[in-house]
């Protein structure tokens, strides 16, 4: 069957960047590895749909919450609850995910971040993210990872220009970024998809956890 001719697209995974709210360091590739990794590679092309619209049928987005105290400082809504958040992600009313060059122009209302860097051999396409974490009453580590829905295929997390990982660790006595948005702690990164599919997130801490479904759709299926 054919394969879609037009640009990467993230589905259903909300990413929104109001305006100048959602703050990413000034180098837009943030260092990402150019290099293979250790791991091979897994093809997806079996289980690929067809369509942006197959995709989300099969794989409704997780819907994006409130953050709280946000407000004023970076896009207030997200994945994720106290104390950590994914910010700007997330299914929205009316609202199309967009990781390409433009939005879809029959769509009412639009939350859209570019994707200005390039797929990654051996890895597939960055597309930027923003952890915060609310360190009132917590202390200790945040552990990221993820997968397709299945678990057969791993995605890969970098933050803030670090070693590209499948396991990711946060650590609010030690942000990525200076503190500068009231006592909030950032860590501007990407989330590597590998292929078209329906992938799940996984946000781990000490006596808490979250987890969040995220279409995601390519032209190619392979990274």
């Amino acid at each position: 069957m054919q394969r879609p001719s037009f640009l990467p697209f993230v589905v259903g995974a909300v990413i929104v960047l109001i305006g100048a709210g959602v703050w990413f360091p000034r180098d837009t590739t943030h260092g990402l590895a150019r290099a293979a990794p250790k791991t091979p590679s897994v093809d997806l092309s079996a289980a690929t749909p067809v369509s942006i619209d197959e995709l989300l049928a099969s794989c409704p987005a997780s819907p994006a919450v409130e953050i709280p105290g946000a407000a004023g400082y970076f896009g207030p809504f997200g994945l994720g609850k106290r104390p950590v958040w994914l910010g700007g992600w997330g299914a929205r009313p009316a609202a199309t995910p967009v990781a390409a060059s433009a939005a879809q122009s029959d769509k009412t209302e639009q939350f859209l971040i570019r994707n200005t860097a390039p797929k990654i051999p051996g890895y597939g396409w960055p597309m930027k993210a923003l952890w915060v974490i609310d360190p009132q009453n917590f202390r200790g580590t945040v552990t990221i990872h993820g997968s397709s829905r299945d678990g057969s295929v791993p995605l890969w997390f970098q933050i803030n220009g670090g070693a590209i990982t499948q396991r990711a660790v946060l650590d609010p006595e030690h942000p990525a970024i200076p503190i500068q948005h009231g006592d909030w702690r950032e860590f501007p990164s990407y989330v590597i998809f590998p292929a078209t599919g329906c992938f799940h997130i996984m946000v781990e801490w000490d006596g808490g956890s979250w987890r969040a479904q995220v279409p995601f759709f390519a032209a190619d299926s392979e990274p």
